[in-house]
């Protein structure tokens, strides 16, 4: 199902990008790095919102939502992509998911983010990161 939109990569730099924000994993350990286009992907039927790319990295799962300014409808695209897959992949072995929204600029308050990362973690066990684009991600990061 998620192997039509999938391409595998040991690339030093992972990038994905829409519009004008951009997403760049640093893959400096040349590690086998899994990336699936998720919206666009004819063949992953995922009911209501999505995001843009999950990158798979051994037991790590990057989802990035690409933004203009509203965080909180990548919130909801993060939350029902993340339950979808987990139902539908076999990810379900994986020991950390983080939740990366590239955003032109952030419009809400760090109290609000906040708020959403502590919502993201406790109903998907995962870390929201908001990063203004472009956004460059090593692995020390997650």
């Amino acid at each position: 199902m998620l192997e039509s939109c999938t391409e595998v990569s040991k690339e030093k730099k992972i990038v994905v990008s829409e519009n004008r924000s951009k997403f760049t994993f640093d893959n400096i350990n040349g590690d086998k790095v899994k990336k699936i286009q998720i919206d666009g992907c004819e063949s992953l039927v995922i009911q209501g919102r999505k995001c843009d790319w999950l990158l798979v990295i051994n037991d790590i799962q990057i989802y990035v939502e690409l933004k203009g300014t509203d965080i909180d409808h990548a919130i909801t695209q993060l939350k029902n992509t993340i339950l979808h897959i987990q139902k539908i992949s076999g990810f379900n072995v994986v020991q950390k998911i983080f939740c990366y929204i590239v955003t032109t600029r952030s419009p809400l308050s760090s109290q609000q983010i906040q708020n959403a990362a502590k919502s993201l973690k406790k109903s998907h066990n995962a870390t929201l990161r908001v990063k203004n684009t472009p956004c460059l991600v090593k692995p020390t990061d997650l």
